[in-house]
């Protein structure tokens, strides 16, 4: 939509064996990790995760994969003043049910640590 704001991240994570880090990134690695954790846990993402080959100078390395982390159409859990963002809920044909709208709960949380990513119920 022209003109409508759009988040996305894109995480990528490589074989250790063939990442070189920074001593700058060094610095910066557990902010990104819980910068991560934050943003996956204050509002639903529609998430894509890629398992992908690895190449190196061109070539394929089979026994080693690359993977793709990429968090899309941002919807947030709470307003700017903390309160939780309301919905009402609705039946299968999408007409509400409940007697008024209730706080939004996602039904599973991405959680990242040094060798994984994990979908949590």
């Amino acid at each position: 939509n022209p003109g409508k704001r759009y988040h996305a991240v894109r995480f990528i994570f490589a074989a250790k064996e063939f990442v070189e880090l920074h001593p700058e990134f060094l610095k910066v690695k557990p902010a990104i990790l819980a910068d991560f954790q934050s943003i996956c846990k204050e509002a639903f993402w529609r998430l894509r995760a890629y398992n992908n080959p690895f190449f190196l100078k061109g070539e394929e390395v089979p026994e080693f994969r690359t993977f793709s982390v990429n968090l899309e159409a941002r919807v947030p859990l709470k307003r700017a003043d903390g309160t939780m963002v309301a919905e009402w809920a609705k039946d299968a044909e999408g007409r509400r049910t409940g007697g008024g709208p209730v706080a939004i709960k996602p039904a599973h949380t991405v959680t990242l640590n040094p060798n994984t990513v994990a979908l949590v119920s």
